[in-house]
């Protein structure tokens, strides 16, 4: 359906995946996979601002910076709640990126922190609740 992904790819590269309905896949990774041991992973996303509107993605591995990309759309209002989820190790709903049902995480999650860097501006906050308006009125 749509959604995004940070995982270990089968070879063990760090990988950001983001899926806009199914129509724009775009994949952000390392160039090379991690090395046995604990490691920090963490993904940046720049937001661009606006209604739906993409961002940019840095994907670092113990602070120091191994990928960039660029998400072109980003889905409007919120994301599904038909049986999608927000898993950590493993994804139970159908699959973001390129990989198998649920593919599970094999290593330690020692902690995940998610953190939004700044407030919405006006004309996204009102342009999402006119969405879900109309989102409720289109099911009744």
């Amino acid at each position: 359906m749509a959604g995004w992904s940070l995982y270990l790819s089968e070879s063990g590269v760090p990988t950001f995946h983001y899926n806009w309905f199914g129509h724009q896949h775009t994949s952000v990774a390392s160039s090379s996979a991690l090395s046995a041991g604990r490691h920090e992973i963490e993904m940046v996303f720049a937001y661009d601002g606006g209604f739906a509107a993409g961002g940019d993605v840095m994907l670092s591995v113990d602070g120091v910076v191994v990928a960039t990309g660029r998400v072109p759309n980003t889905v409007p209002v919120i994301f599904s709640m038909s049986g999608e989820t927000f898993d950590i190790g493993v994804d139970t709903g159908a699959p973001v990126g390129p990989y198998p049902h649920e593919f599970p995480f094999s290593g330690s999650i020692v902690g995940v922190t998610i953190e939004r860097l700044g407030e919405r501006p006006t004309e996204v906050t009102d342009a999402m609740r006119d969405g879900q308006i109309r989102a409720t009125l289109s099911s009744q």
